[in-house]
């Protein structure tokens, strides 16, 4: 299956302390909210036909890429970055629970790589487990 989507991840900002050569540094990052834009494959390992006319588990393998938008840093109000797009990419496993019906239930874990944002050090990534439903169409 290809599909398109798109996410919105907010981090709440966290009190640190640095060691800078100056000395030891306090203060507060603001909120990080990233937007994720990207188109996906995901291959199921048994994919029944039509998974409305079908119980059970149907595993499957997914994997995307796209980009997303990073809202820019501030330490202690002053700006330390800007707001910048990157390329990401995420891969993973999951599940759905077929129910016989238009309506079934997913588990999924994935490895996400959203790009080190503008005067960052590192990549920004994350392992988000997912539960939920779906409805299909």
């Amino acid at each position: 299956a290809v599909y398109v989507g798109g996410a919105y991840h907010l981090y709440r900002a966290k009190e640190i302390s640095l060691e800078t050569p100056a000395g030891t540094v306090a203060g507060r990052f603001n909120d990080q909210e990233l937007l994720s834009v990207y188109l996906g494959v995901k291959g199921y390992l048994f994919g029944p036909a039509l998974p409305q006319e079908a119980t059970g588990i149907d595993p499957y393998l997914r994997a995307d890429v796209g980009f997303t938008q990073f809202n820019g840093a501030d330490f202690n109000a002053e700006p330390i970055a800007d707001r910048s797009r990157k390329f990401a990419f995420s891969f993973g496993v999951g599940a759905d629970v077929l129910t016989y019906t238009n309506v079934l239930l997913f588990f999924e874990i994935k490895y996400e790589d959203h790009g080190i944002p503008d005067a960052a050090g590192e990549s920004f990534r994350a392992m988000p487990i997912s539960l939920g439903m779906r409805y299909l169409i």
